[in-house]
């Protein structure tokens, strides 16, 4: 068996922080402008623009160099899918495996792993599911992947299925699979 997690979206807020933190360094021109002109307001608080810029720089070299961290909340979460060798567990429902015509799954994070480039570790939020069933009914859960066992597990579990010729569209990132020894 394979318990999976579900989660919702995240939210807005985390995307504000990262504006706030540019907006910090966004008033070294302000400081900068207010020393140009005069200003006797910016002259009046240079200490709070010496201040913010620090912090915004500071914040700009964290995300560069460290990149972002966005950690999956607990509350975020809706519900778990359970794999088993010829069903699933979906909001209490078993749904077997000759009433699926087709699985679209993309797994592409892991918790923990870099999610590329410079953006950091992933929280494994960025994966989903969406599962055809024969009777025109489709069912759509993001999935919170948080181990290389379980991405592994998954693979094995949707190539046996597929086998038994349910269509199986899959994206695996390369870099999450465990090989077997």
């Amino acid at each position: 068996m394979i318990k999976i997690d579900t989660h919702s979206k995240r939210k807005l807020i985390y995307e504000l922080i990262d504006v706030v933190g540019f907006l910090f360094f966004l008033s070294v021109f302000i400081l900068a402008i207010g020393q140009k002109t005069d200003n006797a307001f910016i002259e009046k608080y240079n200490v709070i623009f010496v201040i913010l810029f620090v912090i915004g720089f500071i914040w700009i070299l964290i995300r560069l160099f460290v990149g972002r961290i966005k950690w999956y909340k607990p509350i975020n979460k809706t519900g778990e899918i359970d794999f088993y060798d010829n069903y699933l567990t979906y909001k209490n429902t078993n749904i077997q495996i000759d009433q699926i015509k087709t699985i679209r799954i993309g797994v592409t994070q892991c918790k923990g792993q870099p999610a590329g480039g410079r953006s950091g570790l992933s929280d494994g939020t960025g994966n989903y599911i969406e599962i055809f069933l024969k009777d025109k009914m489709r069912l759509k859960e993001r999935l919170l992947i948080e181990s290389l066992q379980q991405v592994n597990d998954l693979k094995l579990l949707m190539d046996t299925w597929e086998k038994t010729g349910i269509m199986i569209i899959g994206y695996w990132k390369p870099f999450l699979h465990i090989f077997e020894k």
